[in-house]
């Protein structure tokens, strides 16, 4: 019996996960009214630990629309497993270098590029180890349990990070370093923009409320994360040194609606298939390729 309940939420679960993720975790297990799902790797488990309550969601919306198993309603979480090769993970140690304590995040962001910019060896691995130290440091230190990593101590200066913020507001920092960091480990800016949507989506039902402000934001790490993973480690400085402040990464928030709870976000938008949902988001993709610093490179 237990058996067959977990075969079938592996299939639906295989219908809810992106294509790539769900090729590399599976439903293992049935704990209570948890439903434990397996990863091969650290980075696969860290998108799927954010993409977590809108695939629980994604399970029990099947199971209310079929009374044969309607006892997957109760389901109440999912816990994402993951063994990491290299046993537990270790905390990062990073060095505590002149940064400020408050204000933006943005020198923070700078310290983590020149850290791997400034290195005979630069090269895209050490961008990728700097991109995981920023989201730890600034972003969520779960991210670094999650992927299994340990980034070099000189990689990230982030004495007082947690106080700084991007447009003045912590979420926003959180959400741009975090989907940088998603988009280094899966080298997939698909994954790590739809992680934010989720979640955005999730979040209509509680509180804080649906935000396409945040949304904004995870659209931009993951561009800036693109933007220095995709250039030639030669190229780095000069990128760096065009980010004269916050306006260079992160796009124009006006007009972007946040704080919708579930029934505002209905009456307005009517769904994430409705054609003004996707004209926003249509918006936040024109904002943010607008940047100079996230143009593609040019071609002859």
């Amino acid at each position: 019996m237990r058996l067959e309940r977990v075969k079938r939420l592996q299939r639906r679960y295989r219908t809810l996960a992106p294509a790539s993720l769900a090729e590399a975790s599976r439903v293992c297990a049935i704990d209570g009214t948890t439903v434990v799902v397996l990863a091969t790797s650290g980075p696969v488990a860290a998108a799927l630990r954010h993409l977590a309550p809108r695939l629980l969601e994604g399970l029990r919306e099947t199971a209310r629309k079929s009374s044969k198993h309607s006892g997957d309603q109760e389901l109440t979480s999912i816990r994402i497993e993951v063994q990491v090769k290299d046993g537990t993970p270790r905390r990062p140690v990073v060095s505590r270098g002149e940064l400020p304590r408050d204000g933006s995040v943005l020198p923070y962001l700078r310290a983590a590029v020149a850290s791997a910019a400034g290195h005979e060896d630069a090269g895209r691995e050490r961008m990728r180890a700097a991109l995981y130290a920023l989201a730890l440091a600034c972003g969520d230190p779960a991210f670094g349990e999650a992927v299994g990593i340990e980034p070099a101590p000189e990689l990230v200066a982030a004495a007082g990070c947690g106080r700084a913020t991007l447009a003045g507001r912590d979420d926003l920092k959180r959400h741009f370093v975090v989907s940088a960091g998603l988009y280094a480990a899966t080298t997939s800016g698909t994954v790590a923009f739809g992680v934010g949507e989720l979640k955005e989506i999730l979040d209509s039902g509680e509180s804080e409320g649906f935000s396409f402000e945040d949304m904004a934001a995870d659209a931009a790490g993951v561009r800036f994360a693109a933007a220095f993973l995709g250039a030639a480690p030669a190229a780095w400085p000069a990128m760096l040194a065009a980010i004269g402040g916050e306006a260079e990464v992160m796009p124009a928030l006006d007009g972007l609606a946040e704080g919708l709870d579930a029934a505002t976000f209905q009456a307005r938008f009517g769904g994430v298939d409705s054609p003004e949902y996707a004209a926003v988001v249509a918006e936040i993709g024109r904002r943010v390729a607008a940047l100079p610093l996230y143009a593609p490179p040019a071609t002859n």
